[in-house]
């Protein structure tokens, strides 16, 4: 987090009036994105690319994949989505962007967060064609002790702001802690009011 937010003053993107995690992350993504796009129409169609991608990943519970894993998720993204695209030219420019990094012929994310912030990005742009991704995203919102899931579900609700699982996660909080009162910051404290006053 603190390197991100040192890359963001570096490159200009972060402003007081756009201080979330999730905006100055998304700000640096657009920037790498642009530095090796010939045209800012590219940067959209790398956006939904890459988040394709990563959702394969998340759903095969991958972390890594090979060449020919690429080339076949490639395959099927240009498929789905009716498109033309070099599919050597993409993997050299995501590379180039550090959003891809080539271990000795292997193949993954630079950094976990930019694989999150894309699974999250593939919810928000196919959950309304996609019903099952709704169910999906509840079964995720249920396990938020994971890492993975967490950041998943923290990047989802910047990008959407969505009500239905902003309650859930209320709702499993509210039958998590049933058996205890909240605090009224007063009783509750008291000790720690008296070892001050002592």
């Amino acid at each position: 987090i603190i390197l991100t937010l040192l890359q963001a003053d570096d490159t200009d993107v972060a402003n007081s009036n756009a201080g979330s995690y999730g905006h100055i992350y998304e700000a640096l993504l657009t920037k790498k994105l642009g530095e090796v796009s010939s045209k800012a129409t590219d940067i959209g169609t790398k956006y939904t690319y890459i988040s394709y991608i990563a959702y394969r990943l998340f759903s095969d519970d991958k972390t890594t994949f090979s060449f020919y894993d690429f080339g076949q998720m490639h395959v099927s993204y240009c498929k789905r989505f009716d498109s033309i695209l070099d599919r050597d030219a993409v993997l050299r420019e995501l590379i180039q962007a550090h959003i891809f990094v080539n271990d000795g012929g292997v193949l993954r994310f630079k950094y976990s967060y930019c694989f999150y912030y894309f699974v999250a990005r593939y919810f928000k742009e196919n959950i309304a064609d996609e019903p099952r991704l709704r169910e999906e995203l509840e079964a995720i919102a249920d396990r938020v002790s994971s890492e993975e899931y967490a950041n998943i579900i923290i990047f989802f609700i910047y990008l959407t702001n969505d009500r239905a699982v902003i309650e859930h996660i209320l709702a499993n909080a509210r039958q998590i802690y049933r058996q205890y009162e909240p605090s009224d910051l007063q009783d509750d404290v008291e000790f720690v009011n008296k070892l001050i006053k002592g």
